[in-house]
């Protein structure tokens, strides 16, 4: 009955506003747990600087946006009966829904890893506890080890299925959080779906969604044990994939653009390199909005959507640093800038195993497809690799500049820091795929709108020579 409770709490609270968000289509599903854990980490943050417990702020917050979302679909201007994108919508949820479920059978063997179990669920054990217990603790010195300004997501989402539990257990704790980084890739396998036109031919667009349910395993591999073992690094990780996916690959529609705000705020909230990369990636946004500038599109009205999605995660920032709290590692090193610095390329570049094989699809694909791509209303890819590239070297100034023994810090979170840039070069490489798959026989596209209008100077010239 406590498990039953436990999958009621962590679903239907995310289902009103995903489905305000996304509309109808085979994204939907995997935002729900999404939303309900965005719920969750700002109820940790409003318990923080007031007072109270996890459970009343929850309600609070969950109810406040259930009903702006209740508003919002009243209005009937968020959820339209086209909404549903591609074809076979339900066949492409089911497909990825066992694609990314598949790997967690391994949770019937209950493994936690030592930063789960140090800093995550111990994070949701004071949130448990919550107002004194939560700033009492995260203030206090001898918790220094466990970075306690790290943001509340993760211990928000892990401290309510303790709370429907009546206890803290640590095995539900970290499957709740194996759930969320399924659905992070459910969110990154539906985006590159996203990409397939309706008029696709049915044994492509089978072979398409056959090759996406490869894509999310092999991010599963990517990750490895910390897909399963309660670590949060595959949780932001593979947002910022579906952020940048959604807000910088497919076509800037408001569609696209929701479902990329809710990816940046998880992204955001999860974790300190997810918060940088989602800024990136907000920026990088921002930049594609007034670079293209599509037509029917209130710029500044998504430039406060963007500000929106990152407000919760600056907040818990403010919040933390009014209490003196930062990052452990941060601080001075009795190491050489150039010692560091050499240690963290050759480190960081040893895990970038990808990075040769994406730069070949990404030259073949511009000399080859580059045309199709435009046709199909993607964008440059330039967007997606710059999201890579400032996110690694952003990492790697972390490593450079903080304070740990770099050999030793490199060696034990170099192989989790990377997998979001394998993850989206993955992508990047799917991506090209079902450009190509879907144009091997179709004539290329200078620019979309140009041959829109050919096409339609074609059908009136049709009808005119057929008028008597």
């Amino acid at each position: 009955m406590n498990i039953l409770l436990t999958c009621t709490v962590l679903i239907v609270p995310g289902i009103l506003p995903a489905v305000v968000i996304a509309g109808r289509r085979p994204v939907t599903p995997f935002l729900v747990p999404l939303t309900t854990a965005l719920i969750a980490g700002v109820a940790v943050l409003a318990m923080f600087v007031t007072a109270g417990s996890l459970v009343p702020w929850f309600t609070v917050v969950a109810l406040t946006v259930n009903l702006l979302a209740l508003a919002a679909l009243l209005k009937g201007a968020w959820l339209r009966p086209g909404d549903s994108s591609g074809r076979y919508p339900w066949v492409t949820f089911l497909v990825l829904l066992v694609a990314v479920v598949w790997p967690l059978v391994v949770l019937r063997v209950p493994v936690i890893g030592y930063d789960a179990q140090a800093i995550w669920l111990l994070h949701a054990a004071m949130v448990f506890g919550g107002h004194n217990t939560l700033v009492a603790d995260m203030t206090n010195r001898s918790y220094l080890f466990s970075n306690p300004d790290y943001p509340p997501l993760y211990p928000g989402l892990a401290a309510l299925v303790y709370a429907t539990q009546g206890r803290l257990d640590y095995h539900l704790g970290v499957a709740a959080i194996a759930v969320l980084n399924a659905c992070t890739l459910g969110v990154v396998g539906t985006g590159v779906m996203e990409a397939v036109e309706r008029r696709t031919r049915a044994l492509r667009w089978g072979a398409i969604l056959l090759m996406v349910a490869f894509l999310c395993g092999a991010i599963y591999g990517v990750a490895g044990q910390f897909a399963i073992n309660g670590y949060a690094d595959l949780l932001w990780a593979g947002a910022a994939v579906g952020a940048t996916l959604y807000g910088l690959v497919l076509s800037p529609s408001r569609r696209h653009f929701v479902v990329a705000c809710l990816c940046i705020a998880v992204a955001a909230l999860a974790k300190n390199e997810g918060f940088v990369t989602s800024v990136i990636v907000a920026c990088l946004i921002g930049a594609r909005m007034f670079t293209c500038r599509p037509q029917g599109v209130r710029i500044w009205l998504r430039m406060a959507a963007l500000g929106a999605a990152l407000a919760p995660t600056v907040a818990w920032i403010i919040a933390v640093r009014s209490k003196g709290l930062s990052d452990a590692y941060l601080g001075s090193s009795a190491e050489s800038t150039l010692t560091r610095l050499s240690a963290a390329t050759v480190g960081m570049w040893g895990q970038l195993h990808l990075v040769l094989a994406a730069l070949s699809v990404l030259l073949l694909g511009a000399l080859l497809l580059r045309s199709h791509r435009v046709g199909f209303g993607l964008a440059n890819p330039a967007w997606l690799w710059a999201v890579a590239v400032l996110s690694t070297l952003a990492i790697a100034a972390t490593y450079v500049l903080g304070s740990y023994e770099i050999h030793w810090w490199l060696g034990s979170s170099v192989n989790r820091t990377t997998i979001f840039a394998n993850a989206l070069l993955l992508t990047d490489m799917a991506v090209w795929a079902v450009v190509a798959i879907q144009g091997v026989d179709q004539p290329a596209w200078p620019n979309p709108e140009a041959s829109a209008k050919s096409r339609l100077e074609a059908a009136d010239l049709s009808s005119a020579l057929a008028r008597p």
